[in-house]
């Protein structure tokens, strides 16, 4: 039998996909959109100064630079809580300021990149194989140890990174 549907019943998908999410989920990313458009929401100084976190029982966490900027926050805390609730339907009873290291705003809008590594050369690998294989039954998982291993020596030169002394 061949299912029938009424012309203007069908929904955008992105809408199916937000209404099966749970709501913590939902609340999760309205804190994330509004992370990235901080600025919308406390303006553009203290925007530079100061980040959103995540809500801890009802309040909204906040980290900022320094006890000043902490200060204009806790005083402008109403504020902020009603352009949250406005704009991204965010629901706080407050919001709880700490001061502490507010990490560089995301360009354009975009999340901020990974650095790569690059590759490790597989002398390197082999060098770090030998330690490793020799403690590690499965040889599938002394391979990956003495890769990350090869990687940290990579990362941190100059530490020993499981190399006896």
């Amino acid at each position: 039998m061949r299912r029938t549907v009424r012309r203007g019943s069908a929904k955008p998908l992105s809408e199916l996909l937000w209404n099966s999410l749970p709501e913590g989920a939902k609340i999760r990313v309205r804190v994330a959109a509004s992370a990235r458009n901080w600025e919308s929401v406390v303006g553009p100084l203290l925007a530079k100064r100061s980040a959103p976190r995540r809500i801890v029982e009802g309040k909204l966490l906040v980290v900022a630079e320094s006890p000043a900027a902490a200060q204009e926050l806790v005083m402008r805390g109403a504020r902020i809580v009603k352009n949250l609730e406005r704009e991204w339907h965010i629901l706080v009873s407050g919001i709880t300021v700490s001061v502490g290291r507010v990490p560089p705003p995301p360009r354009n809008g975009a999340l901020p990149e990974d650095r790569p590594l690059g590759s490790v050369p597989a002398e390197e690998v082999h060098a770090a194989l030998d330690v490793v294989a020799e403690k590690v039954e499965r040889d599938d998982v002394a391979e990956s140890l003495a890769r990350l291993m090869a990687v940290y020596r990579k990362r941190f030169p100059g530490r020993t990174g499981g190399a006896p002394h």
